[in-house]
C-alpha cells in the first residue's frame, strides 16, 4: 500500500538533511572544542557529497544490452547482460539498474532483472539475469531504468534510458516421425505421421484395381465411396514443388491450439529443409502473398521468421484469388485450428486448378457437427485431413487421428 506521505518525501528528505546540519552546527557552537567541530565538518562534507548526486548527468551514461545465444527457440532460456559505462567518478553513492521487460514476455520466467552497486570505483558496471521458458515472437527491449542516489537516501534521481534490442524467438519443432497417426478405420497399430505425409506427397493418381496390384496400395476410402477397389499410384516426391499455408484465424479459446499449430508448421518446414525439397509459402492475407517454392537456405530462414511473427487473427480477411493460378499442379499443406467456410472456399479454389491439398487440423476440443460435415465434404473432393488434439504442449507423444 502506498504511503500518504510518499508524494512529499522528495521535499521532506532534503529538509531533514538541512535540519541535521543545523543541529550539529548548533551543538558545535555551544559545546566548542575539536571533537564538536570535527563532527560538524564531517557531517557537512557527507551532506555536500549527498547533494552532489543532484548534478549527476545521465547524458554521460552509456548503456549496453547483450542477449546470448543469438538464436533462441520457444521454451529455451537466454542470458541477458547489462553494462553501464559512466564517464564520471563518484564512489559515494549507489546505482540501481533495472532492465525494462517487454509486455510480450510477461508469461516467461525471469530472474532478478536488476543490479545494485555500492562504493564502486569501476567506470563499467555489469550484471546479468536469465529469462526462462521463452515465448515465441519478436520481443523489443526498449529501455533500462537507472536510479542514482546518495548513501543515506536523502537524494535520488531516476531516469529511463533508451536502448533498443530486438530478440526473435523462433518456434520449436519436432521430427515428424515422433508423431503417431491412428487411422479412423480402427487399426490397432498406428503409423508414423512422417510416413503418412510422405505417402500422401508421393500419390500421383487413383485408378481401378488390377489383379496383381499390392494390397497395401489399395485406397480403402476411395474404394468405399465408389463401391469398387481403387489403387494408389505413386511417384517420387523428391524435387516436387510443394506449398505450406498457415491459416491464422483463431479465437481466444484456441490460443493453445494455435501455438501448437505453429509448432507443427515449423516441423514441416524442418522436414522439407532436411530433405532439401523445394517449398513455397502462402500468406493468407488481403494481398494473397505467395513465396514460390525454393530449396535455398535463405528461403527456410524466411519461413521461420514469418512463423515467429505470426499472431492469431479474429476475422477471415485472407484471399488467394490473385495467386491461385501460380499453385496449379502443386501440393499444398494447410495448417489450421478451425475448418471454416472461408477456408473450405480457399481449398476449393486450389482444387479447381488441379492442386493437391492436405489439411492438418489442430483442435483443443473435438470438432462439432458442422465442422465434421465440412471435413467429410472436402474428403469427398480428395482432400486428406489429419486432426491433432491439442491436449499437451509437447508433441513428442502426441496421438493424431487421420480423418
Amino acid at each position: 500500500m502506498k504511503s500518504p506521505f510518499s508524494n512529499w518525501m522528495p521535499y521532506i528528505k532534503p529538509l531533514l538533511l538541512l535540519i541535521v546540519n543545523g543541529l550539529v552546527f548548533a551543538y558545535a557552537m555551544f559545546q566548542g572544542g575539536f571533537v564538536s567541530w570535527f563532527l560538524f565538518y564531517s557531517v557537512l562534507v557527507l551532506s555536500l557529497l549527498s547533494c552532489s548526486v543532484i548534478f549527476v548527468s545521465f547524458r554521460s551514461i552509456k548503456m549496453e544490452r547483450e542477449i546470448t545465444p543469438d538464436v533462441a527457440l520457444a521454451e529455451d532460456s537466454v542470458d541477458v547482460t547489462i553494462r553501464m559505462k559512466k564517464r564520471f567518478f563518484h564512489p559515494f553513492y549507489y546505482v540501481r539498474v533495472q532492465d525494462v521487460i517487454p509486455k510480450s514476455l510477461s508469461r516467461a520466467e525471469i530472474s532478478d532483472n536488476g543490479g545494485l552497486f555500492f562504493f564502486s570505483f569501476n567506470k563499467t558496471l555489469t550484471f546479468e539475469y536469465h529469462i526462462y521458458s521463452l515465448i515465441r515472437g519478436e520481443h523489443d527491449f526498449q529501455e533500462v531504468e537507472v536510479v542514482v542516489g546518495d548513501l543515506f537516501g536523502f537524494f535520488e534521481r531516476k531516469k529511463r534510458l533508451p536502448i533498443i534490442t530486438r530478440m526473435v524467438v523462433y518456434p520449436r519443432y519436432e521430427k515428424l516421425n515422433r508423431w503417431t497417426v491412428f487411422s479412423s478405420r480402427g487399426n490397432e497399430e498406428g503409423s508414423s505421421f512422417e510416413e503418412s505425409f510422405e505417402e500422401e506427397l508421393s500419390i500421383s493418381s487413383i485408378r481401378n484395381y488390377i489383379p496383381g496390384d499390392r494390397l497395401t496400395s489399395i485406397d480403402w476410402k476411395h474404394s468405399a465411396r465408389s463401391n469398387k477397389l481403387m489403387t494408389k499410384e505413386f511417384e517420387s516426391y523428391q524435387g516436387q514443388a510443394s506449398n505450406l499455408a498457415f491459416y491464422s484465424t483463431a479465437s481466444k479459446g484456441e490460443l493453445e491450439a494455435f501455438e501448437q499449430a505453429v509448432v507443427l508448421c515449423a516441423s514441416i518446414v524442418n522436414f522439407y529443409y532436411k530433405k532439401s525439397m523445394p517449398l513455397g509459402f502462402i500468406g493468407f492475407d488481403e494481398q494473397g502473398q505467395y513465396t514460390p517454392p525454393s530449396d535455398q537456405h535463405s528461403q527456410y530462414q524466411h519461413f521461420y521468421r514469418q512463423l515467429a511473427r505470426v499472431t492469431p487473427k479474429n476475422e477471415a480477411l485472407f484471399s488467394i484469388t490473385p495467386i491461385v493460378e501460380l499453385m496449379r499442379g502443386t501440393a499444398t499443406t494447410i495448417i489450421t485450428v478451425s475448418l471454416t467456410l472461408h477456408l473450405c472456399d480457399l481449398i476449393n479454389q486450389i482444387l479447381a486448378v488441379n492442386g493437391k491439398v492436405m489439411v492438418c487440423l489442430i483442435k483443443q476440443e473435438r470438432s462439432d457437427i458442422e465442422e465434421m460435415n465440412r471435413i467429410e465434404k472436402i474428403r469427398l473432393n480428395g482432400v486428406r485431413v489429419f486432426q491433432f488434439m491439442a491436449t499437451h504442449t509437447d508433441f513428442r507423444n502426441e496421438q493424431v487421428s487421420e480423418l
